[in-house]
């Protein structure tokens, strides 16, 4: 009798902190944290400086005008971050020479000279200040800088495709360059005006999605090697070396997305 009444009294002794239990680790075992994705992409448009006192040293040498050591640049940027952990962004980049053309091209009156400026990079940033609106990252990428100058006779008929294939300097035309690979140490900033807001309710949870403008900056410097210009055979040796590296600032405006879901 002892016996069966111990062991009733330890079944509901057992079932009560069971019920417990599962009353604590319930709501925290069911609980999800909210998840989702905040992308951001703009365009970029501003400023680049390079060094080219090697190229314009030659271009005087030979009747031409100098170039500057400083482009207008036009390119698209994306920051990609977690909705569970916003500080840290994934950012890729271009950037392409534009402007007036006295920046891209100039002529000794028989030949005419353009250049080529173009670079990407991939990197990360920490953002240390972080809003719901506004925003400001330090930024570490790998940023493969090109140029490149193209030679053109100035009274040089446009080849056909047979003279180009039956022919090649049928062109009357010589394109050098070099590259490299440049460390881009950068600040970015930028401002969130939210105009339109969605709300749905998925397997997940409640899945919210705000659309919103994105004015911003971008600014900093890249640093990489010194090259000997010219990456064709036979072409190079003597020629000047170029160093890609320079100070930066761009102004951006875009668009973001900001998708979160959870209870």
């Amino acid at each position: 009798m002892k016996k069966h009444f111990f062991q009733t009294g330890l079944a509901v002794l057992l079932a009560a902190g069971l019920t417990q239990a599962q009353d604590i680790t319930s709501p925290v075992s069911m609980a999800r944290k909210p998840f989702g994705m905040d992308a951001i992409s703009t365009y970029r448009m501003g400023k680049q400086s390079v060094s080219l006192d090697g190229i314009n040293k030659a271009l005087l040498q030979t009747g031409y005008a100098a170039m500057p050591n400083q482009f207008t640049i036009f390119g698209a940027q994306s920051e990609f971050t977690s909705t569970r952990n916003r500080k840290i962004a994934m950012v890729t980049q271009f950037d392409l020479a534009v402007g007036p053309q006295s920046q891209l091209v100039t002529s000794n009156g028989t030949n005419t000279a353009r250049a080529f400026f173009f670079q990407y990079g991939i990197g990360a940033g920490y953002r240390i200040v972080n809003s719901e609106r506004f925003s400001i990252t330090p930024k570490l990428m790998f940023s493969p800088a090109f140029f490149n100058l193209t030679v053109t006779k100035n009274n040089a008929a446009q080849p056909s495709l047979t003279a180009i294939l039956t022919n090649p300097s049928s062109q009357e035309r010589t394109s050098i360059g070099t590259g490299t690979i440049n460390a881009d140490l950068g600040l970015m900033g930028q401002y969130r005006f939210a105009y339109k807001a969605t709300t749905k309710q998925t397997d997940c949870g409640t899945q919210t999605t705000e659309r919103s403008l994105v004015l911003g900056f971008d600014a900093g410097y890249r640093l990489g090697t010194t090259n000997r210009f010219g990456r064709n055979a036979g072409a190079g040796d003597g020629n000047p070396t170029v160093n890609l590296s320079g100070w930066y600032a761009t102004i951006r405006l875009g668009f973001g997305r900001r998708t979160t879901v959870g209870q």
